[in-house]
């Protein structure tokens, strides 16, 4: 079978170029659109003192004020991992074996790759009364879980955004400057695997935290049960520091799934969710 000509590429580009040509303004509102989901999660200039105080608290020994003092920045909507971190070691600090576990897996889950915080919640497990073995993961399943976690799902979206960002810029190039050559076509398929992945990722870690949460037992003590109530029998007595995943909920209980795979339920009050 004979190849087809130049000129006949070149007819076939025209046809492909008038065609599209009339999206070419949609893509470029798209690229314009992905700017408006870009995250942000610094600290405010305007509470700077705020944190420093907090800071200078917690160095002068005075940890209850310090746990005050960040408590009191997360109250007015400053969601950021080094507030979550210095609120954990304030809690430590104070014996809060609980709240100070349940702080520090919040600092993670801003920004996974935070060292600190990480060592610190290694420490404080170390307190901890319960001491359960986890249920063993596959090395596939598990060398594809800490790829995902390498990032927070506002790290996820940034990057998905500015893969896709330079996915559409190249589309737009191509169409407009009329590149249909082989460099131009891979350089497309390599960029459009990469829009679905991190996207196939995004959409994972939103739903994996939309349905299933972390919780942590904040609580001094409190008792596991079959069911959703005091009337149901008592399975064990479970203490501060407990991490669970919480699957639903109901009556005032949740129903957690501990690390080996034991199920039960306990009152929503003894625990904090991440």
């Amino acid at each position: 079978m004979s190849r087809p000509s130049r000129e006949e590429y070149n007819y076939a580009g025209e046809i492909v170029v008038k065609f599209n040509k009339g999206i070419f303004a949609l893509i470029l509102i798209l690229l314009n659109l992905s700017f408006l989901f870009w995250p942000s999660d610094t600290i405010a200039d305007d509470v700077e003192q705020q944190f420093k105080t907090g800071i200078q608290s917690y160095n002068s020994g005075d940890y209850p004020g310090a746990v005050e003092i960040f408590s009191g920045l997360l109250e007015k909507g400053y969601r950021h991992y080094e507030v979550y971190y210095n609120l954990g070691c304030a809690y430590f600090k104070t014996g809060a074996l609980g709240q100070s576990i349940l702080n520090f897996n919040r600092a993670l889950e801003l920004n996974p790759s935070d060292e600190d915080s990480r060592i610190n919640l290694e420490y404080a497990r170390q307190f901890t009364i319960d001491k359960l073995e986890t249920q063993k993961q596959g090395i596939l399943l598990s060398a594809t879980e800490s790829v995902i976690n390498l990032f927070d799902i506002n790290s996820g979206l940034a990057i998905t955004a500015i893969i896709i960002w330079v996915f559409l810029l190249l589309l737009s190039a191509i169409i407009w400057f009329k590149w249909y050559n082989r460099l131009a076509w891979s350089l497309f398929s390599i960029l459009l695997t990469f829009v679905i992945l991190s996207t196939a990722v995004s959409a994972y870690q939103i739903k994996r935290d939309s349905t299933s949460k972390m919780g942590v037992l904040i609580a001094e003590q409190s008792d596991v049960r079959s069911g959703p109530g005091e009337e149901f029998s008592l399975q064990f007595t479970a203490h501060q520091g407990l991490e669970f995943q919480v699957e639903t909920s109901r009556d005032g209980y949740y129903m957690i799934k501990l690390g080996n795979g034991v199920k039960g339920w306990v009152d929503q009050n003894s625990v904090g969710i991440v």
